[in-house]
């Protein structure tokens, strides 16, 4: 009933006095953000991208048995400037090893499912 008046655009002011809820505003809110429970940042960004002018809202059940509501009014993008040179090539070498292992694997699975192989485990 509250999502349905928060997306109906409802003033979450008046709905905060109407129902007597505690409204906290995060901005700028990371996916790794410490000071955001979990189970709200979860909420947030499954919540998906906003329209113009139209807030998503979407709500997460509370490991304290309360309920959290999450609007999302926008999204702002991180450019990959924001990320140091360093930390950029430390992702791509990881990249790169993670698909070499896929490939090598999807390789000798290949290999195993077209020849009579025999694997002595106690000899490896």
């Amino acid at each position: 009933m509250i999502q349905e008046k928060l997306r109906e655009g409802g003033s979450k002011d008046e709905l905060a006095l109407e129902f007597a809820l505690d409204w906290k505003d995060a901005t700028g809110v990371a996916r790794d953000n410490e000071s955001v429970n979990r189970a709200v940042l979860r909420a947030a960004f499954k919540a998906g991208r906003p329209a113009a002018g139209q807030p998503r809202v979407n709500g997460a059940s509370l490991g304290t048995g309360d309920y959290a509501l999450v609007i999302v009014r926008s999204v702002t993008e991180t450019g990959e400037d924001a990320i140091e040179q360093d930390e950029r090539d430390r992702l791509r070498l990881l990249l790169q090893e993670v698909s070499a292992r896929s490939v090598w694997e999807g390789f000798t699975q290949s290999l195993q499912a077209g020849a009579a192989v025999e694997i002595y485990e106690e000899t490896l």
